[in-house]
This record gives C-alpha cells, structure tokens and sequence, in this order.
C-alpha cells in the first residue's frame, strides 16, 4: 500500500483518542487539520487501515448498527 498523508492523519486522529470514534467523529476532527478532506476518503482510507492490521471496526454500544473504530 502506497503512503497517503490522508490515511497517516485518520489513523493519527484514532490514536490521539482514548475512546472508540464513529467515523463521522473521524471525519470532524479530521477535518480540523485539513478542511477539504471527505467523508468517503475516511471510510475507504478506515477500511483500508483495518484490512491492514492497524485499526480495528467493531459495533457500537447498543447493538444499534453503529460502527465504531479504534485502536489495533
């Protein structure tokens, strides 16, 4: 997998927090550091890092469909 500073800052906006996020959370506080990124370029660029081992999806609490990403 090619280096992609979109993938480097998501994966480093789940590290820096010490709870499960949503991807739309990903995407907001992504968002702070670089305002044209996409809500698309975070869930192909999330799906990508848990295919890769270094993140991990898992539900939300509730059971509610919600999907939730952390830390590997």
């Amino acid at each position: 997998m090619n280096y992609s500073w979109q993938r480097q800052l998501i994966l480093e906006t789940v590290q820096k927090q010490k709870e499960h996020l949503t991807a739309a959370q990903i995407y907001q506080l992504a968002r702070k550091s670089c305002p044209h990124l996409s809500l698309g370029t975070v869930y192909r660029n999330l799906n990508l890092l848990v295919d890769t081992g270094q993140l991990r999806r898992g539900g939300g609490a509730g059971g509610g469909g919600r999907v939730v990403w952390g830390h590997r």
